[in-house]
């Protein structure tokens, strides 16, 4: 039985961590490759705003929530779900898996910068995973298609993606056809080391949950 929920009119799986990280290791084990997502208020804004990004995230293989925010305009902010995304639950056991089964890792982000960051606290936390290449999109100049040949030429079993909204819906709906791998996990940018809970932050997400709730209003009031 599929587990789907509609928030703001975009479709989600609403599958436990441990639910999805099942699905994701039996699908690692068959070579099959998998899409997944990290969903936050923003995805979803952007996904009402551009089709691509909605695309994307409806035909997610796993969509996972990761912002209170989301599940609370879901209406289903249950103690569990709660826990699942304050000890990013989903992440940490994704990558102690990935760890533990040796499989290969490409890091994929928008600016050298956070790529470079990422590689740093991948090898803090998880020190024996092998990370066999990353890139920064700033560093091709036009086409993708040098990023793609990396990626490739490497054959990694994973893409951990840490490439901004919308970018990285956009590159994964003009690349996926093209990309061999066995896993696509984006996590988005600023998300994998964490971010500072910082007062212009707690804002932003504030008014990223009343806009949300307001889709939401709206809709039932067109009903």
């Amino acid at each position: 039985m599929i587990k789907e929920i509609i928030v703001a009119g975009i479709k989600l799986n609403s599958y436990t961590a441990l639910e999805n990280l099942m699905h994701i290791g039996k699908n690692l084990d068959n070579r099959i490759f998998t899409t997944v997502e990290e969903i936050y208020m923003r995805t979803l804004l952007l996904a009402k705003e551009d089709e691509v990004v909605k695309k994307v995230v409806e035909e997610m293989d796993v969509t996972v929530i990761a912002e209170n925010g989301v599940w609370d305009a879901a209406g289903e902010n249950t103690t569990l779900r709660k826990r699942e995304i304050e000890k990013r639950e989903f992440f940490f056991h994704l990558m102690q898996i990935l760890e533990r089964n040796k499989y290969t890792v490409f890091v994929l982000g928008g600016a050298q910068q956070e790529v470079a960051q990422t590689c740093e606290y991948i090898a803090e936390e998880f020190s024996r995973l092998n990370v066999v290449g990353a890139k920064a999109l700033e560093e091709c100049v036009g086409a993708d298609e040098g990023i793609i040949n990396d990626i490739n030429m490497l054959a990694p079993d994973v893409i951990i993606s840490v490439l901004p909204s919308p970018m990285q819906e956009h590159f994964l709906a003009d690349h996926k056809a093209m990309l061999s791998a066995r896993l696509w996990y984006g996590i988005g940018s600023g998300k994998i080391t964490g971010q500072k809970h910082s007062l212009k932050i707690l804002l932003l997400k504030k008014l990223r949950k009343y806009k949300l709730m307001n889709y939401i209003k709206n809709e039932k009031d067109t009903k």
